[in-house]
């Protein structure tokens, strides 16, 4: 295939570049190529970036069902890392995911989170089933639990990522629902969130 377009070409190049060192970082304990490739970046790649960090080890684990394991374990540090020098000094910060599906046996949910102290260091990761929630109940359930736990490891300043926009618009833009009574409560432990 011929592109005609230098700029898509260049873009192409970057892509595979950013591809290469993702995959370099997964499969190696030396993360040195990927952080080198965020030292320039803005804070706006940081998403970006993890996300295809996360595509990139999807590939990698279907390529070689044997390593999925440690490609996992290279993921999650390798996230951690990209997300550690980007988090407010003196802050908590957390990752949280609900998902949900529907199969022949019925309805079923979990959530996942990643909490960090002020510090950047790993102090609570948790995957647990849920039972048969709604996909924005589950990441409802998953931001309770990253609350509940970060208050109860004592973070005075919380930062909360979640990639569920429906949530974001519920916490900030609907503090008549009952649905978050209970969270904005335990949430007033921290001094911000």
């Amino acid at each position: 295939m011929h592109c005609a377009d230098p700029r898509t070409r260049i873009r192409r190049a970057q892509t595979q570049r950013i591809n290469r060192a993702v995959d370099e970082a997964l499969q190696s304990a030396d993360a040195e190529a990927l952080l080198a490739l965020m030292a320039p970046a803005a804070d706006e790649a940081t998403v970006p970036l993890c996300d295809r960090i996360l595509r990139r080890a999807t590939r990698l684990a279907r390529r070689d069902r044997t390593e999925t394991a440690d490609v996992i374990a290279a993921r999650n540090r390798r996230v951690l890392e990209v997300y550690a020098p980007r988090a407010p000094q003196g802050w908590f910060s957390a990752w949280c995911d609900g998902s949900s599906t529907t199969d022949a046996d019925g309805r079923r949910a979990g959530i996942g989170l990643v909490l960090m102290d002020a510090q950047h260091a790993l102090i609570a990761a948790l995957g647990d089933p849920t039972g048969a929630l709604s996909p924005l109940d589950a990441e409802l359930a998953a931001l309770k639990a990253t609350v509940k736990t970060a208050v109860a490891r004592g973070a005075g300043y919380l930062r909360v990522h979640t990639d569920c926009p429906a949530l974001v618009h519920l916490w900030q833009d609907r503090h008549d629902n009952d649905s978050l009574a209970g969270l904005r409560e335990t949430a007033k432990a921290p001094r911000r969130l």
